[in-house]
């Protein structure tokens, strides 16, 4: 044996990265502050939006997902995000979203995304259909919003 080669013997490889896996699901609960205040058109449109992530329609995602809070018309935004400073105290990845508000530019005050009113979204939706005009446009930041939480 040479020199060289010797000397090559003496160096160690560098480890092979395992093959990077599958990418991670994205995990999302979505869970409404009262009744009627339309949780299940908000995880309905989510699922359209984000076909790859998990949407869980009234239960809490794991440790590292995201949770969506979604406030009815008669919610106040102040109490609201009461709650999901508390929320996030357990959880740190907390969307607000206000639907149907009567005063967007408070609700963005504080710190929500808003949902405009559409009975023709909400049918389309229901119907597994992907909305038109402003509540696209809304679901659309929603969905932003879900996939930068994490």
């Amino acid at each position: 044996m040479t020199a060289a080669r010797r000397a090559l013997a003496l160096f160690v490889e560098p480890q092979q990265r395992p093959p990077a896996g599958p990418p991670a699901v994205l995990d999302v609960g979505v869970t409404g502050l009262s009744n009627g205040c339309g949780a299940t058109t908000v995880a309905r449109g989510l699922a359209l939006e984000l076909p790859a992530a998990r949407i869980a329609d009234g239960h809490a995602p794991g440790p590292s997902g995201v949770l969506v809070v979604v406030a009815g018309s008669d919610a106040v935004p102040v109490l609201a995000r009461m709650v999901i400073d508390r929320l996030r105290e357990r959880l740190p990845h907390v969307v607000l979203v206000a639907n149907r508000p009567d005063d967007a530019l408070e609700w963005e005050r504080a710190g929500a995304v808003c949902l405009p009113r559409s009975r023709l979204g909400v049918e389309l939706l229901s119907r597994g259909r992907r909305p038109w005009g402003r509540l696209r446009t809304a679901l659309h930041a929603l969905a932003r919003a879900v996939q930068e939480m994490p």
